[in-house]
């Protein structure tokens, strides 16, 4: 995997433009003009909370960490970096 982009939004304005439900401010990701895999970056995930009581989707603003895991990796880490 080779390709790069820039993440340049502020997670205030992700939020905003995704219509995001539930945010963390603690997982703030500083922008970042180069970002090639292996690096945090902000992602939008529509599922359920863990332990919620009424299991509907909530829109999430969450970091992952962003990359490829191929199917015949045993885990993340054995992915080619």
């Amino acid at each position: 995997m080779c390709g790069r982009y820039a993440a340049s939004r502020r997670p205030e304005d992700l939020v905003g433009l995704f219509g995001v439900e539930k945010w963390e401010p603690e997982e703030t990701l500083a922008p970042d003009w180069n970002v090639a895999p292996t690096k945090d970056v902000y992602a939008v995930l529509e599922r359920p909370l863990k332990d919620a009581a009424e299991p509907r989707p909530v829109r999430q603003l969450r970091a992952l960490k962003w990359g490829l895991v191929p199917s015949w990796a045993k885990s993340p880490r054995a992915a080619p970096r």
